[in-house]
């Protein structure tokens, strides 16, 4: 009697192993690949937040009375990011009778940063409220 002892994988269990270690090794290049692509966002997000935020520092650091004219209505930050201010009178307060003794003008800031991220425009938008002294003209009667 001839015994067979043979020791050692089939073809057919070869080929199963290798397919299911070639889908498990597609998901983990996939999941990675994914992760790094939000990493990336998130890092262009967060120098985007800190570009915006620069500019509307130094925007709310103006001690004088300003409009859109004495601002610039956009630029480029550097090659990938561009941004844009709209500054308007704020509107969202009802003093009809205060409205010429209230000390202050009330200015709301809207800034927008833009970049191109693959084939996506991505932004983010930053807005504040910012207060100046109104000019006071004092008017003296000579008696």
């Amino acid at each position: 009697m001839k015994k067979n002892d043979q020791r050692g994988f089939t073809l057919l269990e070869i080929l199963v192993a290798l397919t299911l270690m070639g889908i498990v090794l597609t998901t983990v290049i996939e999941l990675l690949s994914s992760s790094l692509n939000t990493a990336a966002v998130a890092k262009e997000t967060a120098q985007a937040t800190l570009l915006g935020r620069r500019l509307m520092d130094g925007l709310l650091d103006q001690q004088e009375t300003f409009e859109n004219e004495d601002w610039p209505e956009g630029g480029a930050l550097d090659d990938v990011y561009s941004w844009r201010v709209a500054i308007t009178p704020y509107q969202g307060l009802d003093f009809e009778d205060a409205e010429e003794t209230f000390p202050l003008i009330i200015y709301s800031c809207d800034l927008s940063v833009e970049w191109q991220s693959g084939i996506h425009t991505r932004s983010i938008h930053l807005k504040a409220l910012k207060t100046v002294p109104k000019l006071q003209t004092t008017v003296t009667q000579q008696e």
